[in-house]
C-alpha cells in the first residue's frame, strides 16, 4: 500500500544587495498610550544572514530583521 508524503513549503530567502532602496518599519512611541509603527524609506549599507543595516533619509542607520522588510 502506497502513503503519500507531503512536502513542507519551502521558505523563500530575500535576496537584498548594498544600495538598494527598501521600505521598513520603526517603532513610535505615542503619549503614554503604547506604539505604532512608522513606514520610513531608507538604503540598505550592509547585509548580514538575519538582519540588514539600513540608513534613512535623515543619517540615521537601524538595524532591521530581513522578514520585517516590506
Amino acid at each position: 500500500m502506497a502513503t503519500k508524503l507531503i512536502k513542507k513549503a519551502v521558505k523563500v530567502e530575500k535576496v537584498f544587495n548594498v544600495g538598494d532602496k527598501i521600505k521598513f518599519g520603526v517603532e513610535v512611541s505615542l503619549q503614554n498610550i503604547g506604539r505604532t509603527v512608522e513606514m520610513r524609506d531608507g538604503m540598505v549599507v550592509k547585509v548580514n544572514r538575519v538582519t540588514i543595516d539600513v540608513e534613512d533619509n535623515f543619517g540615521n542607520i537601524y538595524r532591521v530583521d530581513k522578514m520585517d522588510i516590506r
